[in-house]
């Protein structure tokens, strides 16, 4: 049985696939979607992937134009 990652866990992460992003920023799935295939582009402009089924926090962060801090800040992780 899979444990249900929280908003925390999910911020604290280096690369997320399409439910980690529709669960970090609150979206629907189709948004999620759509937000993961702009940050997917960008990392295939990289020299090299490491996870190909999922994409870089940080271009998550660039592609709906927050800073990977505010990101964080947003999920909780600096709360404490």
């Amino acid at each position: 049985m899979q444990k249900v990652k929280t908003r925390e866990e999910i911020a604290n992460q280096i690369y997320l696939n399409k439910a980690d992003i529709k669960k970090l920023l609150g979206i629907s799935y189709n948004t999620a979607v759509r937000i993961y295939d702009y940050a997917n582009k960008m990392d295939n402009e990289l020299p090299f992937r490491i996870e190909p089924a999922k994409v870089r926090i940080t271009s998550v962060a660039k592609v709906v134009n927050m800073s990977l801090e505010t990101l964080k800040k947003q999920a909780g992780v600096y709360a404490r």
